[in-house]
């Protein structure tokens, strides 16, 4: 697609494209059309859609309860406080646990007031800490935190992980309100702090990160995406209708994002500047790596709080231009900017194209930016159902196949950011159900929270979402990060009707992780593909193993990977229903 000669053309272009889309959206308003009927029927629940989630985070083991801060003073780097990560860290076969915890807000004086005194008298014997928790089947799980060496401390915010060294053992990156920070995995069960140079050694807050190849060389670069300046002593007080609320990310100066390019050694240089990342400040949260345009280079897209979203496009030369507004993902259908929280990748219309979903605020749909090809995009969120989940504020979010019908699902964690949300608006909670969305042939999304188990109907002040294969049972499962509070763990106990399989990327010539790998599967006469990521959803990390939900297909499938290297394999007549581990 050829570039238009000035941007008030490429404006104008956006908001043809965005009219168009509203005005397919104001047809849905009307029962008596066509369309209308359409979206309507997404709101029904089927009479047996085969997904069911119980709580099992009371026989788990895991004792963590989240604190963000408590200061009651709604801090902003309070609220958004934190996503989390899941993935094995020793190398057993079991999905273990990391639950990230927040900390003291820098700069504010506890002693102020009663209640703020209160909590740090209680916490300064025992500091929250972020707990590491060891699955050792039957859905039990093992605090390991203290010998393993990742309690850390701190107000964190996010999490991602990779094999950094290509040693086969998952590092951890934490990001934070204050220093980010690399643990090394030793092999051991143990962890060692970071002493390289991945990081700035100012006090930030960032969001989300990712790890991915830039330049191709199998080294893994650093990611992170900065959220805004926050100053505790920048008093702002925001009241609506005389009730005290939330200073917004806009009462902030945005920050730049970072990008750290690994030198093989196992240190970074910091070329945030000259990869052009950091030019243009915004607010950012949720990121997700993966080469969008399919030229062989990484791409990185950046979810901005109230600020137009980013497509960083790699330009093969270790920098990036941000060609949001030009692909269609800066803005949502209607040509505005959204309070874009965590996004999540993969084919939901299975057109062989990798599609974005994104969570927002309240009163604003989730977007659903559909893959066109070369790096073009249209947010077809209303159309697919997803309008029925603007009610709350999204946080968290996965797209990914839960009961292994072939259609990805979409589960979202749902929470408000200050407890007298009812009092400013009637429609809504400080706490909320988390919502579940599955996916239909139609290329429609159907609200299945209600008829989805008792699992489904905690009402919680939810944050980050993984979903991981907790039992390696074939079935994903669901951990959920609650603020506050404990977190949410919930089995899937679908009906196993369905089959499976599984694929671990082992690079040789590429990083060891695979990421930035495209994966496909051939089954029958269907094709499915997805993406290796470090780093998704809301600021958090999960699915090391991509997963493929494939029907009844029950016959052998053959998978094709093309690697980062560039390099394509097809490998074939694989068994179903079980993970498959593929090398380079």
């Amino acid at each position: 697609m050829q570039k238009p000669t000035d941007d008030t053309q490429l404006l104008f272009t956006q908001r043809v494209r965005a009219l168009s889309i509203a005005f397919c959206f104001l047809l849905t308003l009307n029962p008596c059309n066509s369309v209308g009927l359409a979206f309507q029927a997404n709101k029904s629940q089927p009479s047996d859609h085969s997904m069911r989630f119980t709580d099992a985070q009371p026989q788990s083991g895991v004792d963590f309860e989240h604190f963000n801060g408590r200061t009651g003073k709604y801090f902003l780097v309070e609220t958004i406080a934190s996503g989390f990560a899941t993935f094995d860290y020793d190398q057993d076969g079991w999905i273990d646990l990391y639950l990230l915890n927040g900390d003291f807000v820098n700069g504010y004086d506890y002693s102020k007031e009663i209640a703020s005194k209160k909590i740090a008298e209680e916490w300064r014997t025992k500091p929250p800490r972020s707990r590491l928790y060891r699955n050792v089947g039957g859905w039990r799980f093992v605090d390991v935190t203290e010998s393993s060496g990742l309690d850390h401390i701190g107000l964190s915010v996010g999490a991602t992980v990779a094999d950094v060294n290509n040693d086969g053992y998952p590092e951890v990156f934490v990001c934070n309100h204050g220093i980010n920070q690399l643990y090394w995995n030793r092999g051991d069960g143990t962890f060692e702090a970071d002493l390289s140079n991945c990081r700035d050694n100012t006090v930030r807050t960032a969001g989300g990160a990712s790890f991915l190849d830039i330049d191709n060389d199998s080294n893994l670069d650093l990611f992170v995406a900065n959220y805004i300046k926050f100053d505790v002593q920048k008093k702002i007080v925001r009241t609506i209708f005389g009730v005290e609320a939330s200073a917004g990310p806009l009462d902030y100066p945005p920050d730049g994002d970072s990008l750290f390019l690994s030198q093989g050694d196992g240190s970074f240089a910091d070329i945030s500047q000259s990869s052009g990342v950091s030019d243009a400040p915004k607010t950012g949260m949720g990121t997700i790596a993966f080469d969008f345009d399919r030229n062989g280079h990484q791409d990185v897209f950046v979810c901005n709080d109230s600020m137009v979203n980013q497509l960083f496009l790699n330009q093969g030369n270790r920098t990036f231009s941000d060609e949001a507004l030009l692909s269609g993902v800066a803005y949502n259908y209607a040509g505005a900017t959204m309070a874009s929280m965590g996004v999540d990748c993969g084919d939901y219309d299975n057109d062989g194209k990798l599609d974005l979903v994104i969570s927002n605020f309240e009163k604003e749909v989730p977007v659903l930016y559909r893959g066109q090809g070369d790096s073009l995009f249209d947010d077809v969120a209303v159309l697919s159902g997803l309008g029925i989940a603007n009610r709350t504020i999204k946080w968290g979010i996965a797209l990914t196949d839960l009961n292994n019908d072939s259609f990805l699902d979409v589960y979202i964690a749902c929470g408000h950011l200050i407890d007298t949300a009812n009092r400013l608006d009637d429609t809504t909670n400080f706490a909320s159900k988390n919502i579940l969305l599955m996916g239909t042939p139609e290329r429609r999304f159907v609200d299945v929270t209600e008829s989805s188990g008792p699992g489904l109907q905690e009402v919680k002040v939810s944050r980050g979402v993984c979903v991981d294969d907790l039992d390696n049972d074939g079935l994903l499962d669901v951990v959920v990060l609650n603020s506050n509070s404990q977190p949410t763990i919930l089995k899937n106990d679908s009906t196993k009707q369905n089959h499976w399989v599984r694929v671990r990327t082992v690079g040789t010539t590429s990083n060891r992780d695979g990421i930035g790998a495209l994966v496909k599967v051939r089954f029958g006469e269907s094709e499915r593909i997805a993406g290796v990521f470090s780093g998704r959803g809301y600021q958090s990390y999960y699915g090391r193993d991509v997963h493929f939900g494939l029907g009844k297909h029950s016959g052998m499938v053959d998978i094709e990977i093309v690697w980062p290297s560039g390099v394509s394999k097809v490998y074939h007549n694989l068994a179903v229903d079980k993970l498959h581990t593929l090398y380079e």
